[in-house]
C-alpha cells in the first residue's frame, strides 16, 4: 500500500509534470498538496468513529485497497482510450481536473 500511495506522493516532480502535461495551470499544481494534506487529515477524522465501531476492520482495509486503485484505473483508462485529447492534439479541459479529482479521491481513501 505504502509503494502505491507512493507514486501519487510524488507531488514535487511526477505528478506536477503530468498535470502541466494535460493542461494544467500553476494554480491547479498548487492544489496537489492541498488535497495530498487535506486527503490525509480531514477523511480520517471524519471516519475514525466508524472504524472504531466496526467489528472487523478487515472489510475496511479491502475496501480502502480496492477504493484506491479506482483512480487509478479511471485516468489509465482515459489515457489509453485517447478521451484525454481533442481533434488538434491538445489537451482538452476538463482532463486537468479530472486528474485532481482522482489525486484528491486517492488520497481520501488512503487517510
Amino acid at each position: 500500500l505504502i509503494r502505491v500511495g507512493w507514486v501519487f506522493k510524488t507531488e514535487s516532480i511526477v505528478m506536477p509534470y503530468f498535470l502541466d502535461l494535460v493542461g494544467g495551470t500553476p494554480m491547479l499544481r498548487g492544489c496537489l498538496m492541498v488535497f495530498n494534506r487535506f486527503g490525509f487529515s480531514v477523511p480520517p477524522v471524519l471516519f475514525a468513529r466508524a472504524l472504531n465501531l466496526m467489528p472487523q476492520k478487515r472489510w475496511a482495509v479491502a475496501w480502502a485497497t480496492f477504493g484506491m486503485s479506482i483512480p487509478f484505473a479511471l485516468l489509465s483508462w482515459v489515457w489509453w482510450t485517447g478521451a484525454w485529447r481533442d481533434e488538434s492534439g491538445d489537451a482538452v479541459w476538463w482532463m486537468p481536473y479530472l486528474f485532481l479529482t482522482a489525486y484528491a479521491l486517492f488520497f481520501i481513501i488512503t487517510g
